[in-house]
């Protein structure tokens, strides 16, 4: 019987153990017990060597230290001596937080929701008054019918809504800033940092926050509501709303950190910027959100930076 698990898949699999060693090895309170584990499995397959090799040698690029200095203690302000000392233990860190971000987030952010997306995808759902949610990469909602409405809780992410009439039964997101309310028509609301933001394909809704009087959306209108928000309505051009329904993020001048945030929602690990100034770089463009990596490139080619690729979960840009 031949192996039904795809090349690809083991090599992620094998990738995603050398990195937690590497990460494990460099705390302070790694057994010898953990050190004898971690020399049988080296010893155990020469994939698990060149793949940990891999990671080692990253780390010990001079450009790569060079460009996570500023997240850090500075290289360059530490003794000759006592340099490289410090390198391991902010890897160590950071690998932790990519562990974190590709192994813990989907088991527990499961746990209370209907339905849910991993980071990457996109999920289509259908539910039982016709009406449809396509979730976005990395959402997780809840489902609740009464007699009175139709409600559904965004606990996180960015959620399409495609909404069968009914005037006897209406149809309420609540987010964690807003309670979105429709009879029939077509929105999405995305989970902001601080606030949330809907905004609508087509026909009518109502943005509620609290006591304050609901403001009415028609199609293309947008607001972002929360406390770091004024509520203000927009408009958007048609082509902009809703761009990862069909597979792409649309930027017009917007900064490069607000690029890079958007992107990392469909990749997992993290993506960190050097400085303010590279931060605030502007972009402009369609990129592909099912390939994150050829967007990354595509940014390089275009913005005088550089990609420094730690490992396939830990990208920095200097």
């Amino acid at each position: 019987m031949t192996d039904s698990v795809p090349d690809n898949a083991k090599a992620q699999a094998v990738a995603d153990q050398a990195m937690h060693w590497f990460a494990r090895l460099r705390g302070d309170s790694a057994s010898s017990t953990e050190r004898d584990a971690f020399a049988e499995w080296y010893a155990a397959d020469s994939a698990h060597r060149a793949a940990y090799d891999d990671i080692a040698r990253f780390w010990q690029d001079d450009d790569l230290a060079g460009a996570l200095a500023d997240f850090s203690i500075s290289a360059s302000a530490l003794p000759a001596r006592r340099r490289v000392r410090y390198r391991m233990p902010l890897l160590a860190v950071a690998a932790s937080l990519a562990l974190a971000a590709v192994v813990l987030r989907p088991g527990l952010s499961c746990l209370r929701a209907d339905f849910c997306s991993a980071v990457g995808e996109v999920r289509n759902v259908e539910l039982a008054d016709g009406s449809r949610i396509t979730l976005n990469s990395d959402t997780a909602l809840s489902v609740d019918y009464r007699a009175s409405e139709r409600l559904v809780h965004l606990a996180y992410g960015e959620a399409y809504f495609e909404v069968s009439h009914n005037p006897e039964q209406p149809f309420v997101v609540d987010s964690k800033h807003c309670r979105t309310r429709v009879l029939g028509t077509r929105f999405i609301v995305r989970d902001g940092v601080g606030h949330d933001e809907v905004s609508v394909l087509g026909g009518s809704v109502e943005v509620g926050q609290g006591r304050q009087v609901a403001a009415v959306l028609k199609a293309n209108d947008s607001i972002a509501v929360g406390a770091d928000q004024d509520g203000g309505r927009r408009k958007l051009a048609p082509a902009a709303i809703g761009a990862w329904l069909k597979g792409s993020a649309v930027f017009d001048n917007a900064s490069l950190a607000q690029v890079v945030a958007e992107l990392s929602r469909y990749r997992r690990g993290r993506i960190l910027i050097k400085d303010a100034a590279t931060r605030e770089l502007k972009v402009s463009g369609r990129f592909n959100i099912a390939d994150t990596d050829q967007a990354l490139e595509a940014l390089r080619q275009t913005l005088p930076i550089r990609l420094y690729k730690l490992t396939p979960w830990l990208v920095v840009i200097g």
